[in-house]
Order: structure tokens, then sequence, then C-alpha cells
């Protein structure tokens, strides 16, 4: 349903909502390796070159690894298909040098760039590329992104979005904020695709839900106190990044 509704021209803007593990993926990457084709075919019967701009397709995501391993979702899709010489991505992250970024985006023109929200503000502000050339913005793992760590940096790349560009949304859940996103579109150019029933991820009555507000330099003091009021009991603590995972393991392996 997602391949035919992107190859649609009516419209502009999909969010999609599917659980982790149902091809959310390749729900978005194959419509869009497909309208890629369709731009070579059309560029080879006017006698043209096939050539495609840097950022043609754009996507975006939380973390580091994250935008890792669609790197490397993508070069396995593009290398199964007949755009692979033609095709070349680049990973675009805050945790790598941005010098060596700026010069791999000034001698390569790669097609897709897949990258984190405050980079791509970053050399968009630098002036390294532009969205002139996106056809298509693809907002991977939106509930992340919509939340206060991205959301003035992904709204500033939505901004710097064309109007005729296609954008893709994609979720697990359908939060309150891309809720307002969809709301706010022009209904007539917008479509959401749901693959995922939402009562699934609602928290169980029995469950205690209680948020403790802290400054950040006392976060992890809050924390070990939290542990050691609860001894003996299985807890899981979760992190939004691996090395975040790695620094309380350092800490409370001290306490």
């Amino acid at each position: 349903k997602l391949w035919q509704s992107a190859l649609s021209a009516k419209k502009n803007t999909f969010v999609a909502i599917a659980d982790s593990g149902a091809g959310k993926t390749l729900g978005f990457l194959v419509p869009v390796m497909n309208m890629v084709l369709q731009w070579r075919d059309h560029q080879q019967k006017s006698n043209h070159d096939f050539t495609l701009p840097t950022g043609t397709i754009l996507i975006v995501l939380p973390t580091k690894e994250m935008a890792q391993q669609m790197e490397k979702s993508v070069r396995q899709m593009v290398g199964e298909t007949p755009l692979s010489e033609a095709i070349s991505t680049m990973l675009i992250s805050g945790q790598d040098d941005i010098g060596k970024q700026r010069l791999a985006l000034e001698r390569q023109t790669p097609t897709i760039l897949i990258g984190t929200p405050g980079r791509i503000c970053q050399l968009l502000d630098l002036g390294t590329f532009s969205l002139m050339h996106t056809k298509h913005l693809i907002l991977d793992e939106a509930d992340k992104l919509f939340t206060i760590t991205y959301e003035k940096e992904v709204n500033r790349i939505i901004g710097h979005a064309r109007s005729r560009q296609t954008m893709h949304i994609v979720s697990t859940i359908l939060t309150k904020k891309i809720r307002n996103l969809y709301k706010s579109l022009d209904s007539s150019k917008t479509e959401l695709i749901r693959f995922v029933n939402e009562l699934k991820y609602a928290p169980l009555e029995s469950v205690q839900q209680r948020f403790l507000f802290v400054p950040e330099k006392f976060r992890h003091a809050n924390l070990a106190y939290l542990l050691n009021e609860n001894p003996g009991k299985r807890i899981l603590v979760f992190a939004n990044e691996n090395i975040s995972c790695i620094q309380l393991s350092i800490m409370l392996r001290s306490v």
C-alpha cells in the first residue's frame, strides 16, 4: 500500500505507522528506488546521461548508530538493483569529523544522504549542500525525531525542503506531535498509513509511571540513589545511545 501511494503524484507527504520489524525501511526504500529507476529510464530515452545531484534522497535518523544501520541497508538494496554503479550513498553524523565530511561532499555527489539532524543542519548552514534538488525527504524513527532533543533541527530541515518534494514520516507510534503535524498539512496531499495497533504499546494498568525532573549535572547521582533504594530487585535501565550505556555501566560499577 505504501509503495502504491508513494508512486501517486497526487500525494506529497506520507505518515507511515508500523511495528518494529514490520519492514518500514523497505516500505519507503522500495518505492524510492523504483522512482529512481523511472528517472533513469526517462533520461536514457531522452539520450541524456543519467546523473542525480547530491542529496536527491535525504534520510534523517536520530542517532549515528541508527544512521549507520540505515546506510548498510541502503547499500545492500542499491547493490541488488541496476543502479549500483549510478547511485552512491554517504553517512553524515555529528560524531564524525565535519571537515572530512565537507571535503567528501565537495568531491563526490552522493545521491542518497543519510544523517543525523544536528550535523545535517550544520552542513546546510555552511553551504556544503542544499535541499534544492532533494526529491525525497525521509524522516525515519519520527517518534524520536519529534522530541525536544531533535525537534528544532528537524523542523529546520523541513523548512529547507521545497513544497514539491515528497516527505515520508515513518514511526512506530503516532505521537501527539506527529499527529499535530499531520493535521497541519494539506489533507488532499497527505496520507496516513497504519500498520499497527497502537493499543499494543499502551502501558499496563499495573505499571506505575513516574517522572523525575532533575538538573543534568545531578542526573547520574539521582539514578544511583534510585537503584540503591531498590536493592535486590531486577531493574532495566535504558539509554538513547550506545555511548550512554557504556558511561552508565562504568558509573554504576563504581557506586
